[in-house]
């Protein structure tokens, strides 16, 4: 009875858990979401505003030499962040996938350890009569 209690103890504060947890992960992912769609405007921002300094740069002028310069050191940091937002969300995925398979094992567990339920109109199995003792007719 008692680790039945503990299952059920167990079962209560994995769904509690999850209830807590889906509202941060969803908004995590849509965050998520969202720095990828700003920084792939921004990389293509960047990738024109390049294009345009590229045409520009064969007058050699060392102040657009020294901008170029932290131009691509930026696109080099949008990409190491996009690279880190990108296992960051993975990462997030792989948890709630693992969170599920734990709760779906949980589930069956508490399924194999539950006796069945009576149905309705189901009567109780009756125990057979006890024997009378043999010196009793």
């Amino acid at each position: 009875m008692t680790s039945e209690g503990d299952s059920k103890a167990k079962g209560e504060l994995s769904a509690g858990l999850l209830k807590l947890l889906q509202p941060v992960v969803e908004q995590c992912d849509a965050r998520a979401k969202m720095v990828l769609e700003s920084q792939a405007q921004l990389a293509q921002q960047i990738d024109l505003f390049s294009a345009e300094i590229s045409k520009i740069q064969d007058i050699k002028t060392p102040q657009l030499a020294q901008y170029a310069e932290k131009l691509n050191a930026s696109r080099k940091k949008l990409k190491r962040v996009d690279t880190l937002v990108m296992q960051t969300k993975e990462r997030v995925a792989n948890i709630a996938r693992m969170h599920n398979q734990l709760l779906e094992s949980e589930r069956k567990f508490l399924e194999r350890e539950a006796p069945p339920a009576p149905k309705e109109g189901d009567a109780a199995p009756e125990t057979p009569a006890a024997p009378a003792p043999a010196g009793e007719a």
